[in-house]
């Protein structure tokens, strides 16, 4: 191969490297989604108003709207996983709560996670007196059995744990 044409080639590559270097740090890639930086602001805002509140349950609804602004708008279902768990610790056994955690995890595709979480949940002596959330983690449990983790025996004994007939 004759050294000008080499050249050429190697000119080549290096265009096509920083070109790809360029498109992964988003400065030539796609536009960001519309409304990207009001959600991000939006996160903040939450995030800060989590920090500055005294209150269990306000510190509960600012990590709580994190978690919605993170999951929903941003489409980052692990930011928004840990928001959850922090909305949970300051204000425990909430309903909306724990179904935006588990949204979360899933969306996330944390399948062992999402398992351990419902089980810790369930074995708990002070959930397990809410018969709301002890169905709510019986249904995700059968359904993460019988979908993703494909443990149809323990989502059949599950089911008949729940109702026994």
């Amino acid at each position: 191969m004759p050294s000008s044409l080499r050249s050429i080639v190697l000119l080549a590559a290096v265009v096509f490297f920083v070109a790809f270097l360029l498109m992964k740090s988003r400065m030539l890639g796609p536009k960001r989604r519309a409304g990207g930086e009001s959600a991000r602001r939006r996160l903040s805002q939450a995030k800060q108003r989590a920090a500055q509140v005294q209150s269990p349950e306000e510190k509960a609804q600012a990590w709580r709207e994190a978690a919605e602004i993170a999951l929903q708008d941003l489409r980052r279902p692990h930011a928004a996983a840990l928001y959850a768990r922090r909305a949970d610790r300051h204000l425990p056994r909430r309903a909306e709560t724990l179904r935006l955690l588990f949204s979360a995890l899933k969306s996330a595709g944390k399948w062992r996670t999402l398992e351990d979480a419902l089980w810790r949940r369930l074995g708990s002596e002070s959930e397990s007196k809410d018969g709301e959330l002890d169905a709510l983690m019986f249904e995700e449990l059968v359904a993460l059995y019988e979908g993703p983790m494909a443990r149809p025996e323990r989502a059949r004994v599950l089911r008949r744990l729940r109702s026994p007939s």
